[in-house]
């Protein structure tokens, strides 16, 4: 993520502050948990890529916006949900335990360089959510994708 054409944003809880290194590269913005905020930053334009485990509910988020997704599957729900996203051309999915930082830089430039129309994949599928928002979504989502 450290590539000079990306600026990161990245949220976590203050507790796992402690873990990144003493310098964070100047293109890193580091904020705290978002909860309701993430729908604001979601929706912003700058937003390309949103890097996640893919569970659930931050996919759904994404895919709201139409937000691309790089998935960081870890366990449960979360492989479904990756696989779901790859096979719909809505994002890319890297394996945790085989990923390098060439993989990730790679998988997230892709994704920008073919934004325009894996962007239109993924607002396609967040429309049909959004449509649907006061149902049953992760049926509809597991469904949809």
């Amino acid at each position: 993520l450290t590539d000079p054409r990306l600026r990161v944003v990245w949220t976590m809880s203050n507790d796992q502050k402690s873990l990144l290194p003493r310098k964070v590269p100047p293109s890193f913005k580091i904020i705290g948990k978002l909860g309701q905020s993430t729908m604001r930053l979601l929706q912003r334009e700058e937003v390309k890529v949103v890097v996640s485990h893919c569970g659930m509910g931050v996919a759904q988020e994404a895919l709201m916006f139409g937000k691309p997704l790089l998935c960081l599957p870890l366990f449960g729900d979360q492989i479904d949900v990756a696989a779901r996203i790859l096979d719909h051309d809505i994002g890319r999915v890297l394996d945790k335990v085989r990923m390098t930082s060439s993989d990730v830089r790679r998988a997230i430039l892709e994704i920008v360089h073919s934004y325009n129309s894996i962007s239109k994949k993924a607002m396609r599928v967040g429309l049909t959510l959004k449509l649907q928002k006061k149902h049953l979504i992760p049926l509809l989502f597991s469904q949809l994708i």
